[in-house]
């Protein structure tokens, strides 16, 4: 008789920082699936589901059963009503499965609800108090979670993403697999050491290709050629939440040798913390970004992490296009803009025709204000396409209603709703081709690497005010503790041997 795992996925990464609240409008948007649709859209899009399904198919010794597919874009906390429809969804799908050998979910780590900051702590506690201690719990996370005791004390198991951009989601999918059948198999009894390290850093340097970070997630690599270790979980956490536990971590999963994993967790975390000042960046200000891109030889990306979509913010800004304007650019520009009523305005008018709007800077007036723009209606959409590759952000995308408005030689993608800030089709759908520009702004850090590889000769970053800033000093911590780096630069920290599970609860 096969083995029943549960299976889900439940993704969204919140910046504390944004003031657009996450709704279940959002997770309707991007995917919120229920029964057979999860297995089914887990293998087209080859996510962790895709991988838990083509481990399940190979072996023949287990069925999955299907519980939840949710995915919202990333934003600000969830509201609660939002949080506790999704928890519903996925502990009571779990509670009501008859016969379950194993539970086996996608999570990402790094999502906040209002009034409660470990999301997926949460989650994962309750789910642990219904299955109880004999049926394994297994879960895969974005290397960018927020990773928490709580977290750790519910699982049996654990692996995490080991590439930015993420390339690897569907093979983190089979490694999640893999790890639930060695458990069930009693190939592995696993023991989890767990190191929480005070730091946080900038996004521009998370490309795990590059160093600094290459030679951390390499270490961990290393470590796993060992016999006894299981996997080597890395958390460089996304660095725009304020939750009370916070910062970079490691884990190690050993069979059954505590003391080697809680070695080498500390051996780990105490790398991170010898290179966390390689991390710190000191990027130019918009006004020299711009003069930047203009002199360079193009097309230049420059990448507006500030207003990261990708990361939480609400992605209407105005600091470069004022910046663009008041030096008066006279090369090919593309960027875009989230602004529902400059759309309503444009459509109005019509595409060919000309008209003055107060464009931008409305969802998060307190980092920018809006910019009076006279442009002509070049192009209009319905904002919706699709992006195929093998990351978490390969989904059908709803931009609403979308238009370009052409400013000289500026033409800026306007949008009623968020945009996948990473993809050159944010331009491309509405007819702009990126290679054809001089200076691409991009709403993301460094996302948009893979995407634009081809496309870009250089990136240029810079220093804008924002929901997703790579200063962390311009955020405006409340509930993160201290002292935090490089919140508190003189600090001294050293790894200890934490509390830690031994495969038992």
């Amino acid at each position: 008789m096969k083995k029943r795992i549960a299976v889900a996925r439940l993704f969204q990464e919140t910046s504390s920082f944004s003031p657009r609240k996450t709704t279940l409008d959002d997770f309707r948007q991007f995917g919120l699936y229920y029964g057979e649709k999860v297995l089914s859209l887990g293998r087209e899009l080859r996510d962790e589901i895709g991988g838990f399904c083509n481990f399940a198919e190979q072996s023949g010794e287990y069925e999955l059963v299907p519980v939840l597919w949710a995915v919202g874009w990333t934003g600000g906390a969830l509201t609660s009503e939002t949080f506790d429809f999704l928890k519903h969804g996925l502990v009571n799908g779990i509670s009501s499965t008859d016969r379950l050998d194993g539970v086996l979910l996608a999570l990402h780590g790094s999502m906040v609800a209002e009034g409660i900051p470990d999301t997926e702590g949460d989650i994962l506690d309750s789910i642990r108090r219904i299955i109880g201690t004999s049926v394994p719990l297994v879960t895969t996370f974005d290397h960018h979670a927020n990773m928490t005791q709580r977290i750790v004390d519910s699982v049996d198991g654990l692996v995490a993403y080991n590439q930015c951009p993420h390339g690897d989601v569907y093979e983190t999918g089979l490694a999640g697999a893999r790890m639930m059948a060695r458990i069930l198999r009693g190939e592995i009894l696993p023991t989890i050491a767990f190191q929480k390290i005070p730091m946080i850093t900038p996004a521009d340097k998370f490309e795990t290709e590059k160093f600094p970070l290459k030679r951390w997630f390499d270490m961990a690599r290393t470590m796993e050629e060992r016999s006894e270790v299981v996997a080597v979980a890395q958390f460089p956490v996304q660095p725009w939440l304020d939750v009370p536990e916070y910062g970079w971590s490691a884990v190690v999963v050993t069979d059954n040798e505590k003391p080697l994993a809680d070695k080498l967790a500390a051996d780990i975390a105490q790398a991170a913390w010898d290179q966390r000042r390689e991390f710190v960046v000191n990027n130019p200000a918009p006004d020299e970004a711009v003069r930047m891109a203009i002199e360079e030889e193009g097309p230049i990306v420059i990448a507006d992490g500030a207003d990261a979509t990708n990361g939480g913010a609400p992605g209407d800004s105005t600091i470069l296009l004022k910046e663009m304007l008041k030096q008066r650019v006279d090369k090919t520009t593309f960027l875009t803009m989230v602004d529902p009523a400059a759309v309503q305005a444009a459509l109005a008018v019509g595409v060919g025709n000309a008209l003055t709007v107060d464009l931008g800077g409305k969802l998060d007036p307190a980092n920018s204000s809006p910019v009076r723009l006279t442009g002509r209606v070049t192009a209009c959409s319905d904002g919706k396409f699709k992006i195929v590759g093998g990351s978490h952000h390969a989904i059908s995308v709803d931009m609403g209603r979308t238009v370009v408005l052409q400013a000289g030689k500026i033409h800026i993608v306007v949008s009623e709703k968020l945009n996948p800030g990473h993809d050159p089709l944010v331009y491309r759908h509405i007819g702009l081709e990126p290679k054809d520009a001089h200076i691409i702004v991009v709403k993301c850090v460094v996302g948009h690497m893979n995407a634009y590889s081809a496309i870009m000769k250089k990136t240029i970053w810079t220093d804008c005010p924002g929901a997703t800033p790579s200063n962390l000093a311009r955020l405006k911590h409340r509930y993160v503790q201290r002292p935090l780096y490089p919140l508190d630069p003189e600090m001294v920290w050293t790894p200890k041997i934490e509390r830690a599970t031994a495969g038992t609860h």
